[in-house]
């Protein structure tokens, strides 16, 4: 039975690079939602450590994004909100907030302990930041599993249909067997649908090549449209199985070349959204800094 072990596991990886090209804001929504986390693990380790009832201390603390998305930091806010303090000096937020985590001396001569905020938010922000990151790998590991399921599919079909016609890994050699078909898939396509979705588009060729003359190299149109006509009613029915899941699926003619015959099948469905960065890599672009 032929087989696209080797060419999918080739076609995933491409696929993990088209996805991240294709949804740059991923990068920056994960990001985001990291700063929350670090944001709320400060805040949480202010009410627990520093008489902060008003929540004056808790207000000067900011959480920022870069501009890009590749970073999220918190750290104590240049202005503050009324009554207003100083951007600068000793008692500015920045002042007063390092004065908490690390201890001042009073006049008397008496050191005040610590607070350690910070140092305390970091200390939770790392096993929380743990767990976002294995959540993040295991849905980047299902959406290359699920794009691989897919190929795996059309392979499936077009082979129940047509068992004496291999399926191609490559056509680096010019020697190929004939008849036989070849898998061509397209970039993804992404597009927001929800908080929680995107909405795949995925167009994937299934290419035919039947038998040419020895001398011309051309293929008979009779059998450019024969193989044509059989490859669109193979998938007539308007979706694709795959796994538990139907996904919608629409097939059309492309234009035939002197020897070989196309079927461009287009998918269009809905999916969890995946992230499209390494998960470790969003770790290091986490700052809290007091």
């Amino acid at each position: 039975m032929s087989n696209i072990d080797k060419k999918g596991l080739a076609q995933a990886m491409v696929r993990l690079d088209k996805l991240t090209a294709a949804l740059p804001g991923q990068r920056r929504e994960a990001v985001q939602r990291l700063g929350n986390l670090a944001e709320g693990a400060v805040l949480s380790s202010i009410r627990a450590r520093v008489r902060d009832s008003r929540g004056k201390v808790q207000s000067w603390q900011q959480k920022r994004l870069g501009s890009g998305g590749g970073y999220a930091a918190v750290s104590p806010a240049r202005r503050s909100a009324p009554p207003h303090y100083p951007a600068t000096g000793p008692d500015s937020p920045g002042a007063v907030t390092n004065y908490l985590e690390h201890g001042w001396l009073h006049r008397s001569g008496r050191r005040a302990a610590p607070r350690r905020m910070y140092w305390q938010a970091e200390a939770q922000l790392t096993h929380r930041a743990e767990n976002e990151a294995q959540r993040l790998a295991q849905r980047i590991v299902r959406g290359l599993i699920e794009q691989y399921q897919i190929l795996q599919a059309i392979q499936s079909m077009a082979h129940s249909r047509f068992p004496q016609i291999p399926i191609l890994e490559d056509l680096t050699t010019a020697d190929f067997p004939r008849p036989s078909f070849y898998l061509d898939p397209e970039p993804l396509t992404l597009e927001d649908a929800g908080r929680r979705l995107i909405r795949v588009r995925w167009a994937i060729g299934l290419i035919y090549f039947p038998p040419v003359d020895e001398e011309s190299q051309d293929a008979a149109m009779e059998q450019l449209l024969t193989g044509s006509q059989a490859m669109l009613a193979l998938f007539a029915q308007g979706y694709l199985t795959v796994g538990n899941r139907a996904l919608h699926l629409t097939a059309s003619a492309g234009k035939p070349d002197r020897d070989a015959a196309a079927v461009i099948l287009q998918l269009d469905y809905l999916d969890q959204r995946p992230e499209t960065e390494q998960a470790a890599a969003w770790m290091e672009q986490i700052h809290l800094t007091a």
